[in-house]
């Protein structure tokens, strides 16, 4: 396995709201073939990000209203609330799936904070936008 030394240092947002949370007990690989690299060469997963899943290959896929990510992919079915560090694949991950979450904090890929669609918040009733 390759080692690597170094890490850039990143502001990550914390996008839990105090109150209990449920997560996804599935734990489900993010497909890290929709993340770019960055100027370090390192690809990561965002806190925040609206997730969905791929029913072709049962992994974690960034939500898209036109399902642009893979079959399913505009069906949300939670939100990440930890960064992961993808630059040496596809890693295990999880989502919340209910309680309250920090709206100004999350989006949807490619998109801006704080930027989550009346869909979205439709489709997962059991968060709560503060």
């Amino acid at each position: 396995m390759p080692v690597r030394p170094t890490y850039t240092r990143r502001q990550h947002y914390e996008v839990l709201a105090i109150g209990p949370h449920a997560r996804d007990p599935n734990n489900r690989l993010f497909d890290s073939a929709y993340l770019v690299a960055d100027a370090n060469n390192e690809k990561w997963l965002y806190a925040g990000v609206v997730a969905a899943v791929d029913s072709t290959t049962d992994k974690y896929v960034p939500y898209s209203s036109v399902a642009a990510y893979g079959t399913g992919s505009d069906d949300p079915v939670g939100v990440f609330e930890t960064p992961y560090d993808m630059t040496l694949g596809d890693v295990a991950t999880q989502v919340v799936i209910q309680g309250p979450m920090l709206e100004d904090y999350c989006l949807i890929f490619g998109g801006a904070l704080g930027t989550i669609s009346a869909a979205v918040k439709t489709a997962l009733p059991r968060l709560m936008w503060v």
